[in-house]
């Protein structure tokens, strides 16, 4: 019984550390400063995982809907600071070179 009582709190948890990931990469789109960048990039990124740890969560206590979701757009979320590493890294390459 102890699942149900905690699954509020694992969906709001898993809510906010979303709502902060998204907000991280808004930022990271419309902010000019790279900085800020930097740092909006390193939000999303730790929201990100630890939304997909409480969407795990929420898929092993029986919540596949909301749990499904934010995971996989925790993932691509993910996916798309990686690609937008490995293309900053051969950009920074190129101009090395």
């Amino acid at each position: 019984m102890a699942q149900a009582k905690d699954l509020p709190k694992i969906r709001s948890k898993a809510i906010t550390f979303f709502t902060i990931g998204m907000i991280g990469v808004i930022a990271d789109v419309i902010v000019p400063s790279i900085l800020l960048k930097l740092v909006a990039e390193f939000v999303y990124l730790v929201a990100f995982i630890i939304t997909i740890v409480y969407s795990i969560k929420l898929i092993r206590r029986k919540s596949y809907g909301l749990g499904i979701t934010f995971l996989v757009i925790s993932s691509l979320g993910l996916l798309l600071l990686l690609i937008g590493f490995i293309v900053g890294f051969i950009v920074g390459l190129t101009r090395s070179l």
